[in-house]
Order: structure tokens, then C-alpha cells, then sequence
């Protein structure tokens, strides 16, 4: 099993999971069943089991791109979906209120005016430049 399948297995233990009817085009509360087996499983909740906790799932319907970064278990996610300023900055501050990204990362966007990341071929403390060809 891959590293990244292994990853979601486990976090998936930690979630409530259902059987949603097959027939459904779409996930239904009226289709759905809680099972306790996740090989007995099709869907998975945000719930987590036991608690009235909930963490993020996403089902993004945009062109996005998630780059592994040099810190273990964190990463980059590009969504490709143009934003104006004040809702840019609306969408980084909800994420940073949550924890999702760094306080840090949310000033240098109040700081600078953008955002940046490392791009993938430049490992963290490294000094980087120039992609060579």
C-alpha cells in the first residue's frame, strides 16, 4: 500500500463511515446507513467517531495542484480560482482563525499583499535559486 493510501486508511479510522445506496447520484442523508466496518463502507463522514467533531473534507470541483512540502505531513495546495482582494483576504483569514495555515503565513499576505510559496524544487533552508535546465 502506498504511503499516501496508508496515510488516509489510518485517518479514516478516526471518522464516522457510511454506506450510501448505490442507486444515489449524489450523497444523500435519506441513502446513507452508519456502518462500524470501513471495508463495510462507500463514503466517509467529516464527524469524527464519538465526538461532535468535525474535520475538513473537501470535494473541490476547480482545477488545484497539492505539492508535498519539505516538512513532513504539511503541504502546498494551488486552487486555481481567481479571487479579488478583500475576498482573498476573507478566505486566508477564516483559514488562518482555524489553524489550517500559519498566523505567519496570514501576515506576510497583510504584510506584502500576496502570498508565496517555495516552489517544489526548492527545499526549505536551502538558500535555492534558479531551476537549472
Amino acid at each position: 500500500m502506498s504511503q499516501i493510501l496508508e496515510n488516509i486508511y489510518k485517518k479514516l479510522q478516526l471518522l464516522n463511515v457510511h454506506f450510501n445506496k448505490p442507486n444515489d447520484e449524489e450523497y444523500s442523508n435519506d441513502a446513507e446507513e452508519l456502518v462500524d466496518k470501513l471495508s463495510d463502507a462507500n463514503c466517509a463522514s467529516s464527524q469524527l467517531k464519538d465526538t461532535d467533531k468535525h474535520i475538513l473534507l473537501l470535494d473541490l470541483d476547480v482545477p488545484h495542484v497539492y505539492v508535498e512540502s519539505s516538512t513532513p505531513g504539511h503541504g502546498h495546495l494551488y486552487i486555481d480560482v481567481p479571487l479579488n482582494k478583500a475576498d482573498h483576504m476573507l478566505v486566508m483569514y477564516t483559514l488562518q482563525y482555524f489553524g489550517i495555515i500559519q498566523p505567519g503565513y496570514f501576515n506576510q499576505l497583510i504584510s506584502k499583499g500576496h502570498n508565496a510559496l517555495r516552489l517544489p524544487w526548492i527545499k526549505k533552508n536551502s538558500g535555492g535559486g534558479p531551476l537549472e535546465a
